[in-house]
């Protein structure tokens, strides 16, 4: 049975294009050349960044590429669940063949936002100014790609939510 290329080379078709994706960490390698970090994140989860779920693809493993000057939010912990968002690049294996990765972009959890969006309490004039500020904030980080959310939720659902 002939398989689809999309089974072939899940990524390929998003090449260049914003991903957020999850999954479990396995080994990681920080290269001697560049100073960039590797890590091999297995039973990914990966879709479009303004995709739905209907559009996840799981694959078996990915290499993703942390460059040396993104600072580093994780201690990395094996067998550790990840998430992030990134773009898909390609890259040549050293025997020739083409496959694609993951190079991880500078992000900021939703999380951070909504822990932030619920320690303004009482409803005065600063915390109603410091709110408005924060879902801007939240918006163009949501606008730009640099906002991690569930691959189990579609980005207009949450921008819908704020």
């Amino acid at each position: 049975m002939q398989k689809s290329p999309v089974d072939c080379r899940p990524l390929a078709d998003w090449l260049g294009q914003g991903v957020r994706f999850q999954g479990y960490l396995n080994y990681w390698e920080t290269a001697s050349r560049t100073g960039d970090t590797a890590l091999l994140l297995q039973r990914v989860k990966v879709v479009p960044y303004r995709g739905c779920k209907e559009q996840i693809r799981t694959l078996d493993h990915i290499w993703l590429y942390v460059n040396k000057d993104v600072p580093a939010v994780d201690k990395f912990e094996r067998y550790g669940g990840y998430a992030a968002v990134g773009k898909v690049v390609s890259y040549t294996r050293s025997n020739g063949t083409k496959d694609f990765a993951i190079n991880i972009k500078p992000y900021v959890s939703i999380r951070t936002h909504l822990e932030l969006l619920k320690e303004c309490g009482e409803p005065n004039l600063e915390d109603i100014k410091t709110k408005t500020r924060l879902l801007e904030i939240t918006l163009n980080l949501l606008d730009i790609g640099e906002l991690d959310f569930s691959v189990h939720f579609s980005y207009e659902e949450v921008y819908r939510r704020f």
